[in-house]
């Protein structure tokens, strides 16, 4: 929304103290307890230090500094989790989400490969980017490296749903 996007650049002027274009991890650490709720809005986390620890999993690339576009980017995968895990928490959802699932589930081995889900995209495009976040394609195409979480390049109903119910936990 709007209202989001402004919230989120008026957090992003707080927290580049330097106004380099980048905020550092020193600069976000420093920020937590001023900008608790509005980070944890956005970013997750209860604690300041869940929050401060949401530095590390928003710092793509690994090098110590976020950009607009990761800070962005993590924001919408954020408040995307959040409906998929509230979706989870209803029999409908449940439902939906298992329609959607048998869908990109093309070769019917109860798995959905990273392959299978990358050419579903553009089939499923609205209602993958409901559950999953991302106004592009590539964006929700890219949803499902953060669904993976051990690398494997596919995922089974069951840690799929295991990977929901732990962010709701923790969200």
């Amino acid at each position: 929304t709007d209202d989001g996007r402004k919230e989120l650049e008026d957090l992003w002027s707080t927290l580049d103290k330097d106004n380099d274009g980048k905020v550092t991890s020193k600069e976000w650490g420093g920020a937590v307890y001023r900008n608790q709720e509005l980070m944890s809005k956005h970013f997750g986390g209860a604690t300041l230090s869940e929050i401060g620890h949401a530095f590390n999993r928003i710092d793509m690339n690994k090098d110590d500094s976020l950009t607009w576009e990761e800070f962005t980017s993590s924001a919408k995968s954020y408040d995307a989790a959040v409906k998929l895990a509230a979706s989870m928490k209803t029999d409908e959802g449940k439902a939906d989400l298992k329609a959607l699932w048998d869908t990109l589930d093309k070769d019917g081995d109860e798995r959905v490969s990273g392959k299978e889900w990358g050419s579903s995209v553009y089939r499923n495009q609205d209602v993958m980017s409901k559950y999953f976040g991302g106004a592009t394609l590539s964006e929700i195409g890219q949803a499902f490296n953060r669904i993976d979480t051990d690398g494997n390049d596919s995922l089974t109903w069951e840690e799929f749903c295991t990977e929901v119910k732990k962010f709701g936990e923790s969200a």
